[in-house]
């Protein structure tokens, strides 16, 4: 029987990630980590919880020949399944963000669906990538401009052979590009994860088309657009699996934007979380945003 265990990517221990920790551990007991981003020195980490912490620090990734520049932690994700790799024994590793919310009482109803699936990769969104799309370029340099395709890495599920493979690929591309160069010549989790992948032939799965109907749309599991963490509190967004939630400071900048470019989605999102928790709460979680915007 295969063995699968989960990998809580995160900066910090706090109440969020141990929600997370303790909703997932009822699938997945005495298998879930928290593979917490201490590059710097500086993450706050929970002493009770130590037995299943890992510190991704500078020497470890520098251990696995891979690079730490500004933002990396942030834009190579896949980082993560490495460090898990090197200290873990799996055959299936599902990389989780703090900022995803599992709403289904029983979180079997969506694990359950996974366990007969032996793909590589599963993930949302997955599918090839326009060449306006901002990891284009990058990727187009490491695989070519035919085949840039694109995956979220916030939740996602991969092989062990496969975090092998991409571990070694990841490593040897940065023996082929210059010391300095600079983030955007880089490809993110999202493009490297995809593109590599599907370029050398391993199995993959859109997870849409694995998970309950309805548990993933693209109104509520994005990169762009936050999700009120008073809805999910309030329990009006049931059996879906959401991302990004943020509370009202953490959604300030991204609804900014997005009432700045583009007011059609912005009623969207302020008609969609009025009609699920009131007009009270929508000005509660919007409130910063819309001084943000005026600044």
């Amino acid at each position: 029987m295969s063995r699968t265990i989960v990998a809580i990517r995160c900066r910090n221990i706090g109440a969020p990630e141990r929600k997370q920790y303790e909703y997932l551990s009822r699938v997945f007991p005495d298998r879930v980590y928290f593979i917490v981003d201490n590059v710097d020195g500086g993450a706050r980490l929970e002493p009770s919880l130590s037995n299943v912490t890992i510190e991704m620090s500078r020497a470890a990734i520098e251990d696995l020949r891979l690079r730490s520049f500004k933002n990396s932690g942030w834009q190579c994700g896949d980082y993560v399944a490495y460090v898990a790799a090197r200290a873990l024994s799996f055959d299936y590793l599902w990389i989780v963000e703090p900022d995803v919310a599992f709403t289904f009482t029983d979180p079997m109803t969506l694990f359950s669906r996974f366990e007969e699936c032996d793909a590589d990769l599963v993930g949302a969104s997955l599918g090839k990538r326009p060449p306006r799309w901002g990891w284009h370029a990058s990727a187009a340099n490491l695989v070519g401009k035919d085949n840039v395709f694109g995956v979220f890495v916030s939740f996602a599920r991969l092989s062990r052979r496969a975090v092998c493979h991409l571990g070694l690929a990841r490593s040897f591309h940065f023996t082929t590009i210059a010391a300095d160069a600079p983030g955007p010549e880089i490809p993110n989790d999202e493009s490297f994860v995809a593109s590599v992948l599907i370029r050398d032939g391993f199995s993959h799965r859109s997870i849409e088309d694995i998970a309950p109907a309805g548990a993933f749309t693209n109104q509520t599991f994005t990169s762009s657009v936050p999700i009120c963490n008073l809805e999910v509190e309030a329990g009006t967004l049931q059996d879906k699996v959401l991302h990004p939630v943020r509370d009202a400071a953490g959604a300030a900048f991204k609804l900014a934007a997005i009432r700045e470019r583009n007011a059609d989605l912005w009623e969207k999102i302020r008609s969609r979380v009025v009609n699920s928790i009131g007009e009270e709460k929508w000005s509660e979680w919007s409130a910063p945003s819309q001084q943000f915007s005026k600044n």
